[in-house]
Parts: structure tokens; C-alpha cells; sequence
């Protein structure tokens, strides 16, 4: 049976930094009935500890060690593949202190030469950044990506995200980076390790069709998609959702 959840953050449990009306009820029904579950998002922008404190505040109390960001499976990939060599990591200050809490070297001057570029989304990106990454994928660096989303919403924009900076080297460099997140294998080989189960055994629940439903279908998982976030029902029929994968809620979520 499918009784592992893997389930999105940003439009399934919430919505910026307002909670789904739902998700407070759904999550402890979970852990009242024992439910395993991870909490899986695509933005590296904060560690699963800062998540967990932004749940908090919506009073949907979950650990740190029950969530995998894009940024966190990352750093555990450049641990296991890069474990004694120097790597550039781009992105946010909580995705560099993953990176220095796994044990990693980090790429500190030009007397340096990093084996793999790891971008994440980065608000405070400047050129001399993607000169440098550019410059080393060029190189011969490994080039890694910690998922591929162009854009996300800020409060009334869409605003440019990892996808955006990772196109940008793809052109400046004419290599093609490695993605860890949804909808490819790793963020799901970084689940199951987390978990502890098979993925026969899980089924994804989540708002994004390039994303959660991609990544249920491209891996062999079940799924649910909820229609509380970017997807609308009619968006879920053209690209092959059945009607019964679709919930207009998280209350009416059951396993069967």
C-alpha cells in the first residue's frame, strides 16, 4: 500500500506565508494516525530547520528532519560525489550553511580550482557570480542545479528563479547541468533514504503539474493533485490528470 506521503509545501500546506485552511487539521491527522510523511519543496532558499520554524508559526508542527529541500538533497549529492574536493555553491545563506554543515570545501579565491558549480535561487545574485560559474563550467566543472523552476510568485509578480540563473549558464557556458529536484530521481532517492521505505510505497500529494505530477509519473509513484495552489482543474485535464487524482482540498484526501 501507498501509505508514505510525500507532500509539497508552497500551495498544499500553504500560500507564501498564509496556511492553507486545511493543512493544520491534515498534517496532525497524519501524525495522530502515525502516517509517515515527508514535507518535500523544490526552493533551496531555506534549510528544512527555518521551514520548520515557518510552520510553526502557522501552528503545523513538524521536525526538521521530516522535510527535503531541493537545496538540502543538493549538498548531500556534492557530500557523496565531491567529498574531499573544493566546490563553487551559489544560492542563499541557509543553502552555503547546508553546504558547510555536510562537510563541504567551499570555493573561496581564484588560487582554486572548484570541481563542480551548484546553483541554487539566489536574491542576491551579482554578474561576478555567473562570470566565475560561467568560467569554471567552461572549465570542466561539474555543473549542478538544485531544481529548474524559470519563476515563482512574490506577492503579485513572478519573479525570476533557479531555472532563470540556470539557463543564463547554460548559454554562457553550453553545458547542461544535473537537476536534483522535482520532478527527477534524486529528490526521490533522497526521500526514500529519509523515509526509509520503497517507492512503491509512497504517493505524492502536491499543487505543481511540472513539478509534483511529473515527478509522481516520470518515478512510478502515485499521487494526488490538490487544487489548492497554481493548478486549476481544467490546467490538470490537459495534461492527463484523471478526475479522481484531483482533490479541491486537503480534507478530502483519502488513501484509496
Amino acid at each position: 500500500m501507498r501509505n508514505n506521503l510525500l507532500i509539497d509545501l508552497d500551495g498544499t500546506l500553504y500560500r507564501g506565508d498564509e496556511p492553507i485552511p486545511e493543512a493544520k487539521e491534515f498534517v496532525g491527522k497524519l501524525q495522530r494516525g502515525s502516517v509517515p510523511f515527508l514535507l518535500l519543496t523544490n526552493c533551496p532558499l531555506n534549510s528544512p530547520r527555518l521551514l520548520s520554524e515557518k510552520l510553526s508559526k502557522m501552528e503545523i508542527f513538524v521536525p526538521p528532519e521530516r522535510i527535503l529541500t531541493s537545496g538540502s538533497a543538493c549538498v548531500q549529492y556534492l557530500a557523496e560525489k565531491f567529498p574531499e574536493e573544493t566546490v563553487l555553491v551559489i544560492g542563499s545563506e541557509s543553502f552555503l550553511d547546508l553546504a558547510v554543515t555536510h562537510g563541504l570545501r567551499l570555493w573561496k579565491n581564484e588560487t582554486e580550482i572548484p570541481k563542480a558549480v551548484a546553483v541554487g535561487y539566489a536574491p542576491e545574485l551579482d554578474y561576478e557570480q555567473l562570470s566565475l560559474a560561467s568560467h569554471y563550467l567552461r572549465n570542466g566543472a561539474v555543473f549542478l542545479a538544485t531544481n529548474g523552476d524559470a519563476a515563482i510568485p512574490s506577492g503579485e509578480r513572478l519573479v525570476p528563479h533557479t531555472g532563470a540563473v540556470v539557463e543564463y549558464l547554460k548559454t554562457a557556458s553550453g553545458k547542461t547541468p544535473l537537476i536534483i529536484g522535482k520532478p527527477y530521481a534524486y529528490m526521490l532517492n533522497s526521500a526514500l533514504k529519509q523515509l526509509g521505505c520503497k517507492k512503491e510505497e509512497c504517493l505524492v500529494l502536491g499543487d505543481g503539474l511540472s513539478t509534483d505530477y511529473a515527478f509522481a509519473v516520470r518515478n512510478g509513484l502515485g499521487y494526488r493533485i490538490v487544487l489548492t495552489g497554481v493548478t486549476t482543474r481544467e490546467e490538470a485535464y490537459s495534461y492527463g490528470v484523471p478526475p479522481d487524482k484531483l482533490l479541491e482540498s486537503l480534507s478530502a484526501f483519502t488513501f484509496s
